[in-house]
């Protein structure tokens, strides 16, 4: 046998004499040489052995301890021990760490006490025959075989925990050649711990072959357990049965072994072995049965029994971080969190004590499909701390509403993209290594193929949690809604726009494995939450087909059947999968729910009690208790003496305590208990808001306010508190503008109330809250199609949010329903919807349309302020603003009028027009007094201050515009004119940008912008904002001059004459533009054309400063 390993000459030899007086071997290092190539030669022509070829000089060394033969003249024996000593030095090479021992063991326990002792991880010992040498057939040798310093099978996943080995091997019975058989056998088995198990076991095989007299039960055992790494399950069996023939101890050892690999290959005689590896051991324990059991039990869903033979196992067994990882797993699906947490804190250092032991080649390898797997359950442990009910992670899921925040949810995302992450390299660590392995000894690299394998099956377990994740937080983003686009692409094409992207890689792990169940329960539970219950249905039934013992298909048909309003179908689905698993909770959870809203309250408690006893924890305890408030009087009791215990410390039970209260007819005392709620949790939302309406049945309307509002600060979803607080604002406290925010903010967290959704709208419209408006108001459609004042809201809401056809049909139909009614609801809808059609007219630009609209209005409601107010509109948009003046005076003067803030607003605008600045001034104010929310009304009241000489006054009055609307491009622009004419350049600048910003459509706020971009020296941001004005509002004659101004600040004479030469098209008056196309003119040597642009300006304004700067010009050109 060739080794290639040599040590540094400063390294001690890897050989040892232990006796009474420990006496280390030191070889110069000539004689080393010549003795390593002496072996190499005789290994390589006498034996034939496999080349070795990994260098591995940090890796510990196979450590062997030679004892004494037994002998029949008290020396023969030591002298083989010796002669065998020198052979395993010689060939070894740093592969093994020699250890010879004065001590003869006298049997199997002293051997084993020999082993521990020096830390050993094989004895050889046997007998001699009398005058044997080590090269004659005269050894019959036995091993003590327990391998822990250095193992390779330490890297293949699941080993450790999972195979127990015999630690006692009779190698033969009759006399062997030790020269040629036992030396190369027991390198072998060094080697095969150094990671090349391949080639290992092919030399043992020859050997075996070789040497009939030799007991092949080690090599069966060997084989077997490399087949099994490999992944050949089927050839990892036959090995076993046939060390079973052989073995006549430890059978109990080796038939848990078989179990375990027909349990890799699934099947079903898998239990039966282990069954009967129970039998063989009579009573005694035995680690790595526990965690096959375990490993049945998960199967299985019975958790807690997984867990009590984990346990078992981590008593038994050294320290694993593979076994702490799946206690972690048992931990938290058998709902133990803490435990859990506590397995994964344990999981660093028992990786690090068995790393030690993995051969440095596959280390990376080994530890990265550790950290994979860590990563993995540190992540799911997390998810479920957010979880009401812990358990199975799918149960977990199943049974979380609501589900927890994006945020936690794309925390646990993160952790398990990097465990994928780690996976990945794992895989591709031991495909590098099988690579390797191939390309120096073609046929090898098995071994590193399969756990590259099992690396793959790792990360397609993380595959397909993280893409059951990723629907989770589509679902709680509002990502699995198909958007606009796609509705449009589904009704164009029949297709989708988009393709949910966590469902098309659960499909495709689905094409992978069809009939693995946790994928498809996985994509049942990805179509469902996305709303395609077709799909999921589909799905569950195939979890039925395929494993009809378990619950979980059932329990999935029954949400959809639930999502689908079917209780009573539910309901039978949910009982079948209870009939499967009395344990499954979340069947139990959805039949409590149904039983809540049944009002079936000895159901849901019957249910909830079950819970309980799966997992007592405050949310099922306080679960349990509001069930019985809610059953009645006759719960109160039971209720108070379950929350009271729990009070103390949980804010959720302390609110259920005091809505017992509450319901119970003590109000103070409800308010108290609520007061300790936001002592335990100073930022409970719901302890809040439950308290503000207790303050209000006891009349504490400013306590009230106050708590609502924090419940608000705490949590801005809170939807009912958001109601509440609006309708307080606009009854109680009488500020319906407060009230409208509330409103605004309510409605995208959802309410099916007609008349609070018609609350909404209307505020929602008076806000220009279009989208809010129209969303709120479609919902009430639905609730009540055949409503003309919903219609009629409807229609304005659409104007609003400028979708003029939908406004006119929505118009026409509430037309339509209130024709021949004269009931005032009939006919406030009917104005209302000639209003809004009227609107639409005008910005299709049929203003004669608009006007027979409002003339209809008026014939109906002669006292319609709105329909006056429009007809007066139509006027100024003609420039007629002494006509328009007029409607607006008699808006004011119908009843009502003076109060009405828009009437007032447009006679203010009219006086403004009308350079009547007091009256006008007076009318802002007006509006303002009655609407104080009244950004367009600021502006005019800012205009007029402007007007009358009070800039400073104007400015503060715009700043007060924007406030209230923050996007009011009219006002930024105002006021960056007022800035820019008070020399506070900078600001100004900035006025224009947030008037772009806020409307990128006003040609005005990039002229101006360009203004002081040219001041500033930033040309090419002049040349980009005037263009873009021009662009907006071609017949701009100021925007082409100073356009050709900027290019000629650059230089470029063309483009600067062509742009000012259009500003003089525009505006023939234009004297400065005349002026500089002379110059231009000039600068091209035109000075024809530059004379007569001159020319056109002194006999035009001769006096005037261009004028005059013309006639200098003129007098300095040459002369024709």
């Amino acid at each position: 046998m060739r080794w290639p390993w040599q040590r540094k000459d400063k390294e001690p030899s890897a050989v040892e004499q232990v006796s009474d007086k420990t006496a280390p071997q030191q070889p110069s290092r000539r004689r080393w040489i010549l003795l390593a190539l002496a072996a190499i030669a005789l290994a390589a022509i006498a034996l034939g052995f496999a080349l070795f070829p990994i260098f591995r000089p940090t890796d510990p060394r196979f450590v062997i301890v030679i004892t004494p033969f037994t002998d029949q003249d008290g020396r023969t024996g030591s002298q083989i021990a010796s002669a065998l000593t020198r052979q395993l030095q010689l060939q070894g090479g740093n592969l093994i760490h020699v250890i010879m021992t004065d001590t003869r063991p006298a049997n199997s326990t002293e051997a084993l006490a020999i082993v521990q002792r020096l830390n050993a991880d094989l004895l050889v010992s046997g007998s001699v025959i009398a005058g044997g040498r080590l090269d004659s057939l005269s050894l019959r040798p036995e091993i003590i075989y327990t391998p822990h310093n250095i193992d390779v099978s330490q890297s293949w996943y699941g080993f450790t925990m999972r195979f127990a080995l015999p630690n006692q091997f009779v190698i033969s019975t009759d006399p062997i050649n030790g020269q040629t058989t036992l030396v190369p056998y027991l390198l072998a088995l060094a080697a095969y711990h150094h990671g090349e198990a391949d080639l290992a076991v092919d030399q043992l095989q020859r050997l075996v072959e070789n040497t009939p007299q030799m007991n092949p039960l080690l090599l069966h055992i060997l084989r077997g357990n490399l087949l099994w790494a490999r992944g050949w399950y089927s050839g990892a069996a036959t090995e076993y049965q046939a060390a079973l023939s052989l073995a006549n101890s430890d059978r109990a050892l080796l038939t848990n072994n078989l179990g375990a690999i027909l349990w890799d290959a699934r099947s079903a005689d898998a239990l039966r072995y282990f069954a009967e590896a129970i039998d063989l051991l009579d009573g005694r324990d035995l680690g790595q049965l526990r965690v096959n059991l375990a490993l049945w039990a998960l199967r299985e869903q019975r958790t807690r029994d997984a867990v009590s033979d984990l346990e078992q196992a981590r008593n038994l067994l050294p320290t694993n971080p593979e076994l702490e990882l799946l206690l972690a797993t048992a931990y938290r699906e058998s709902g133990r969190i803490t435990d859990a947490q506590a397995a994964l804190a344990r999981f660093e250092s028992a990786k690090t004590a068995t790393g030690r032991r993995v051969p440095y080649t596959f280390l990376a390898a080994y530890e990265s499909r550790l950290t994979a797997v860590f990563f993995e359950e540190r992540a799911l442990t997390n998810l479920e701390t957010h979880l009401p009910l812990t358990g199975p992670l799918y149960w977990a899921l199943e049974a979380a509403n609501p589900l927890p925040s994006a945020n936690d949810l794309r925390q646990v995302r993160d952790q398990l993209r990097i465990a994928t992450e780690h996976s990945t390299r794992s895989i591709n660590l031991w495909r590098q290594r099988a690579t390797g392995d191939a390309a120096i000894v073609p046929g090898s690299g098995l071994m590193a193929t399969g756990q590259a394998e099992r690396s793959e099956e790792v990360l397609r377990r993380q595959k397909l949690i993280l893409a059951l994740l990723e629907a989770v937080v589509q679902t709680v983003e509002g990502r699995n809604k198909p958007s606009p686009l796609d509705q449009m692409i589904a009704a164009l094409f029949g297709t989708g726009g988009k393709t949910n992207s966590s469902i098309t890689t659960l499909q495709q792990l689905r094409e992978q494995q069809p009939d693995d169940v946790l994928t498809l329960l996985a994509l049942g539970f990805a179509f469902r939450i996305n709303e395609q219950y077709d799909e999921a249905i589909q799905s569950y039934q195939q979890v039925i087909d395929l494993a009809p013992q378990l619950p979980d298909g059932y329990a999935g048909i029954g949400t959809v059947t639930l999502a689908r309003d079917d209780q009573g179908g539910a309901k039978e689905w949910f009982r079948q999968a209870l009939e499967r698993n009395n344990q499954f909770f979340p069947a139990h959870l959805m039949l409590a729910r149904i039983a809540e809203r049944e009002r079936d309250w000895s159901t849901a408690i019957q249910h909830w009690r079950a819970l309980v006893a799966w997992q007592p924890t405050p949310y099922t305890v306080v679960n349990l208790a509001r069930a019985l408030r809610l059953s009645g009087a006759g719960g109160f009791a039971e209720a108070e003496r379950l929350l009271v215990p729990l009070a103390m410390e949980h804010t959720e039970a302390t609110i259920e305590l005091a809505r017992l209260y509450n319901d119970a007819g003590y109000a103070k005392e409800a308010a108290e208990v609520y007061r300790d709620a936001l002592t335990l949790d100073p930022r409970s939302t719901v302890a809040a808001f439950e308290l503000g309406e207790t303050y209000i049945r006891l009349g504490d309307i400013q306590a009230a306010e106050r708590m609502l509002r924090d419940a608000l600060a705490f949590d801005e979803r809170n939807l009912d508190a958001r109601l509440r607080l609006a309708e307080l604002y606009e009854d109680r406290l009488n500020q319906p503008e407060r009230a409208l925010e509330q409103y605004r903010i309510a409605l995208g967290q959802g309410i099916n109330d007609r008349d609070r959704l018609l609350a909404i709208g209307q505020a929602a419209i008076t806000g220009n809250a279009a989208s809010i408006a129209i969303q709120a108001l479609e919902r009430a459609l639905q609730l009540d199609p055949n409503s003309a004042t919903t219609n009629e809201l409807l229609a304005r809401a659409y104007l609003v949010g400028n979708r003029l056809e939908a406004a006119t049909q929505t118009a026409q139909r509430t037309l339509n329903l209130a024709a021949n009614r004269t009931d005032p609801e009939a006919i406030t809808a009917q104005v209302n919807a000639l209003l809004t059609l009227a609107e639409v007219a005008r910005r299709r630009n049929d203003l004669t349309a608009a006007e027979q609209s409002y003339q209809q209005a008026i014939a109906i409601d002669p006292q319609s302020i709105a329909a006056h107010i429009g007809l007066g509109e139509i006027a100024s948009s003609r420039g007629n603003w002494g006509v328009a003046r007029a409607y607006f005076e008699t808006a004011v003067a119908l009843p009502g009028g003076s109060d009405d803030a828009a009437a007032q607003f447009w006679l203010g605008e009219a006086l403004l027009r009308n350079s009547d600045f007091s009256r006008a001034l007076a009318a802002y104010q007006r509006a303002l007094q009655l609407q104080p929310q009244y950004p367009e009304a600021l502006l005019g009241l800012a205009q007029t201050q402007y007007a009358l000489g009070r800039a400073d006054d104007a400015l503060q009055t715009v700043e007060q515009a924007i406030r209230q609307r923050s996007n009011y491009a009219e006002a930024h622009l105002f006021r960056g004119k007022l800035l820019q004419e008070a020399g506070r350049f900078a600001e100004a600048r900035a006025a224009f940008d947030a008037a772009i910003g806020a409307n990128d459509r006003i040609a005005e706020s990039f002229y101006r912008r360009a203004l002081l971009a040219i001041r500033d020296g930033e040309l090419d941001q002049a040349i980009r904002d005037l263009n873009r004005a021009i662009a907006l509002q071609n017949n701009f004659p100021e925007a082409h001059y100073w356009l050709g101004r900027a290019y000629y600040a650059q230089g470029r004479t063309e483009s600067a004459l062509q742009a000012i030469q259009q500003a003089i098209t525009l505006n023939p008056d234009y004297s400065e533009a005349i002026f500089y196309s002379g110059l231009i003119a000039e600068d091209q040597a035109n000075f024809t054309a530059a004379r007569n642009a001159y020319q056109t300006l002194i006999s035009r304004e001769p006096t005037s400063e261009w004028g005059q700067r013309a006639l200098a010009q003129i007098e300095r050109l040459p002369q024709p």
